[in-house]
């Protein structure tokens, strides 16, 4: 017996002495103590000090969804997202409704992630931004955004669904008005807001802005207000405002074309009764909105995105 207890301790010694040989790679669990880098010094004196908004670039399974395969996003482009993030979105916000309405009615949490995320079948789609809990925006595909990007391409990607995602905030907070939910009650869809039946065209004669309008009265104003924003001139892929309303004018030989249904003028009242809850309820004008964003996109073009100096 002792002959085996003997045997025993010299093989343990044995394995402790080798692990405590073996070489071990560097760790790949995030360390909150590691010594911060320029873009982090940024982050902290653009998002987390003015916002108290968390700024997430690296790589972190906790902020993913783990049924997607995921590349992490390139630091190179999120310095290019941060810079257009906090230019087009947190400072156009913040010069029409004051600091204050930004700091409290804006997500906490900025997630990035280098790829897109795809859904299969015959109504695949492709999500480049999408919210969680109205406390998170994760950006999807950042390792694509050029160096030196277009107002029509961000626009086209994700800048207006940035806009969108913080719309549902505003909405979840302070109810919209009572006649809004009746206003396409009739032409609501749900879940089958993405079937090929479903067509942009058909969209707009019904009054909507886009397809995903028709889900529910709430995706219905987060998209009118966020298209009406952003897309006032912008878009290259997508329509403007101006095309928008072209097109959802009744046309006897569309097919499309419901009787007695004027697609723009439904729109047209829409964006009256979003002004009106915007600026009653919460202070703010949406057209300064909007011309605060039209002002930016121009000085950005003019901006190096590339450097945080």
């Amino acid at each position: 017996m002792k002959i085996y207890r003997i045997l025993a301790i010299c093989l343990f010694a044995f394995a402790i002495a080798a692990c405590s040989e073996e070489k071990l790679g560097d760790s790949i669990i995030i360390d909150s103590n590691e010594e911060q880098t320029p873009f982090d010094i940024w982050l902290t004196n653009n998002y987390t000090n003015p916002y108290n908004m968390e700024f997430h670039y690296k790589w972190n399974d906790i902020d993913s969804d783990v049924k997607y395969d995921y590349t992490p996003a390139i630091i190179d482009k999120s310095i290019v997202v941060a810079r257009i993030l906090k230019y087009m979105w947190l400072d156009v916000i913040t010069e029409s409704a004051g600091i204050n309405f930004t700091r409290g009615n804006t997500p906490r949490v900025i997630n990035l992630v280098g790829t897109a995320k795809y859904t299969t079948g015959s109504t695949g789609t492709v999500t480049l931004a999408y919210a969680t809990s109205g406390m998170k925006i994760t950006i999807n595909k950042v390792n694509d955004t050029p160096d030196h990007p277009t107002v029509d391409w961000l626009t086209d990607n994700w800048l207006k669904t940035i806009f969108h995602e913080n719309s549902h905030i505003w909405n979840q907070k302070k109810a919209l008005p009572e006649v809004w939910p009746s206003i396409s009650s009739s032409f609501y869809v749900g879940g089958t807001w993405n079937e090929t039946a479903n067509t942009l065209n058909m969209a707009y004669k019904r009054g909507f802005v886009s397809r995903y309008a028709r889900q529910n009265e709430s995706e219905d104003f987060a998209e009118t207000l966020s298209i009406y924003v952003t897309r006032s001139i912008y878009g290259i892929d997508d329509d403007t405002w101006a095309e928008i309303l072209e097109r959802a004018k009744p046309d006897p030989d569309d097919e499309d074309t419901v009787q007695g249904i004027d697609g723009s003028e439904i729109l047209r009242y829409k964006i009256s009764v979003i002004k009106e809850y915007m600026s009653t309820v919460w202070g703010v004008d949406i057209d300064d909105l909007r011309e605060t964003f039209e002002r930016h996109a121009v000085v950005l073009g003019t901006m190096d995105l590339t450097s945080i100096d």
